[in-house]
């Protein structure tokens, strides 16, 4: 009987292998994908013979060396006014240093770390979990300090009272160790094609503190040559989200996709490789790169970080218009409340500041990059809709509905009636949520407002309305709303920021409340307006100088302290003829005819002033014969318009 034959000593191997790994499953009750067995790692090796390296040193061969940018980085206005640090990675949250003068070397001891600094304007309310954003909930965590002594466990941020205002934070650094957890941070590539520029958001929650942060910024990257590679990362306070208004508002900084610190930071999982370009199965269709190579960067040749506030230009508008003029008339609005929070010195290179370039900030201009983000994301969203719908082409109406209207909004769309037409403005009345700040007469007004007619002298031209009320919960509405209109009417705060996304050649017409007109600040919107150089927005004010016509908010009715508040949050009745005059002097401006009075509007200074488009000669006519005479500003009691001017007259009726 012929002997049996031996099966090949690999297959022996091969199965003793399998059955030992079968064995240990079993035994240790375990999923079957969580044992290392490495049969096809040996059957691998076998195969490819003894001189074939084994497949785990060939994976922990160096990846090619990353693409290099030769980008000047130090002509641009980050470089002038953030703080800009070298050779640095990130992880969890960190700035981790690699130069050298940080390292403890021999007898040499370690350079101190650069103190960043971020401003104490940078402020927010802590986002209470079971109160959304802006802590404006009553929880236990807003109990009495003896309640909460009581409770010892409880984190240190819940001690603090729900409403405190509390100031974002430098980010954590330290300088790099022979410890380092993952090997990009072991034997770093910094890239050199990605520039990350850290930005600390003031009040984060609210439209009008990120608008004015942001507009700063977008000027800043608009005179960058190198804007491509910038990377919009925001220093959240202690790791939270984006709220909706940041995540809203500012991804048209760059082409690269907007992140918080923690997640840019976040350590990369095993194996993967820094700037590796993002899967399918990782990144949403269509969403912006993480970085200028494609994929997640942690380690960086250059980054800014930008804490402090921005030195803001305030007076270029006015060596634009060329006259004295406009700057003794802005100085009693910038006196009044009307100057920009951003004015402290910046903070340069790893030192106390050197930037001395002013920076406009373009408000207008940013707003205009919003709202094509925001109708570029729709068409987008549309266009995905029908390709699912196995449509080839967008609908040619469709198209045309996206697209901004035309200042103007004559019947027809036309921008600007013909003589002897009509011309109909879109006005929307913007509605506040709470109690406080509400236009308690809206109902009536839009019935007046709807039957306006008004034909200015010499003009030929017919106004009419059609008026309606709006909300803009979200960014996205608000560009809806603003695009639609040519003039907004509003109380004053943030929800006013909308007018930034309107048309070129619109108006907005924003109501004071009473005895809030010389507050720090209460004259913030229409100042900006004036002072932005991209503007081609007209900003009117309706300042309540009578209490009859007045009623205090809810704090007040409290009286819940601090009462340098109250005035802001006190709600008004307008009377239709006090909004009717700014209709009427809106009507004169958008017609180019002579003014209410009889007179010119147009000083003899402005006759070129015809050669632009309407817009532009509506805003330079505003800016000269308003603005810079205070007649924007139109004082408002039970009777309409008392006149005009900075502050109420004496004679205002005052509270009894």
């Amino acid at each position: 009987m012929p002997a049996a034959t031996s099966p090949p000593a690999g297959s022996r191997l091969l199965l003793a292998a399998a059955l030992a790994c079968a064995a240990t499953m079993l035994s240790l009750l375990q999923p079957w994908h969580q044992q290392r067995c490495s049969i096809a790692a040996a059957g691998a090796a076998a195969a490819a013979g003894p001189g074939a390296p084994h497949p785990a040193l060939a994976a922990e061969e160096p990846p090619p060396p990353p693409p290099r940018c030769e980008l000047a980085v130090e002509q641009s206005p980050w470089a002038a006014h953030c703080q800009r640090l070298q050779q640095v990675c990130l992880d969890y949250s960190t700035l981790i240093h690699y130069d050298p003068a940080y390292q403890q070397q021999g007898d040499r001891v370690a350079g101190r770390l650069p103190k960043l600094k971020v401003s104490l304007k940078k402020a927010y309310k802590y986002p209470w979990y079971a109160g959304g954003e802006g802590g404006s909930n009553v929880t236990t965590a807003s109990s009495s300090s003896s309640q909460q002594r009581q409770q010892p466990r409880r984190m240190a941020y819940e001690l603090k009272e729900a409403h405190a205002t509390r100031h974002l934070a430098a980010p954590r650094q330290r300088p790099a160790s022979a410890l380092e957890p993952t090997p990009y941070l072991q034997s770093p590539a910094f890239s050199t094609c990605t520039v990350p520029v850290l930005l600390g958001v003031t009040w984060g929650s609210n439209l009008w503190h990120t608008m004015a942060n942001a507009a700063v910024w977008h000027a800043m990257a608009r005179r960058t040559p190198w804007r491509r590679h910038l990377k919009p990362v925001v220093m959240t306070p202690e790791g939270l989200a984006l709220t909706d208004v940041e995540a809203q508002l500012l991804p048209p900084l760059s082409p690269l996709s907007l992140q918080t610190l923690a997640d840019f930071s976040n350590r990369l999982p095993p194996g993967h490789m820094p700037g590796a370009a993002a899967t399918a199965d990782s990144s949403e269709a269509g969403a912006p790169p993480a970085s200028h190579e494609g994929g997640e960067q942690r380690c960086f040749q250059d980054l800014f970080v930008c804490g402090r506030e921005i030195k803001v230009d305030h007076w270029s508008w006015q060596d634009a218009l060329g006259g004295e003029e406009a700057r003794a008339g802005a100085g009693a609005g910038t006196a009044a409340g009307g100057g920009s929070s951003e004015t402290e010195p910046a903070a340069a290179g790893g030192g106390d500041g050197g930037g001395s370039t002013l920076v406009p900030r373009e408000l207008f201009g940013w707003g205009q990059a919003v709202a094509r983000h925001v109708l570029e994301q729709r068409r987008a969203a549309q266009a995905a809709q029908l390709a699912r719908r196995q449509r080839v082409q967008m609908p040619e109406a469709l198209v045309v509905g996206l697209e901004p209207r035309p200042a103007g909004g004559g019947e027809g769309g036309s921008s600007d009636a013909a003589a002897g037409g009509t011309q109909r403005l879109r006005v929307v009345f913007l509605q506040r949520d709470g109690e406080g700040r509400q236009l308690l007469n809206a109902e009536e007004l839009l019935e007046r407002c709807n039957a306006w007619r008004y034909e200015p002298a010499g003009s030929g031209t017919t106004f009419a309305a059609e008026c309606r009320q709006a909300r803009t919960p979200t960014v996205a509405e608000g560009v809806a709303v603003a695009q639609e209109a040519d003039v907004l009417v509003g109380m004053h705060g943030a929800n006013m920021a909308n007018a930034f996304f309107m048309r070129p050649g619109s108006s907005v017409v924003e109501l004071m409340p009473y005895q809030y007109e010389q507050h720090p600040g209460a004259n913030s919107l229409s100042v900006f307006n004036a002072q932005d150089l991209t503007s081609q927005l007209l900003w009117w004010v309706a300042v309540v100088c009578d209490a009859t016509i007045s009623q205090p908010g809810p704090a007040e009715r409290a009286r819940v302290q601090p009462s340098k508040f109250w005035p802001r949050e006190r709600s008004t009745r307008l009377p239709w003829v006090g909004l009717e005059e700014v209709l009427r002097e809106i009507a004169v401006v958008n017609s180019g005819s002579e003014d209410a009075d009889g007179g010119s509007a147009l000083s003899s200074s402005s006759s070129a002033e015809g050669s632009g488009s309407p817009s532009s000669s509506r805003r330079q006519r505003y800016l000269r014969d308003y603005y810079a005479q205070q007649r924007h500003r139109f004082h408002v009691d039970s009777a309409g318009v008392m006149g005009h001017g900075q502050s109420c007259p004496a004679s205002a009726r005052a509270e009894t």
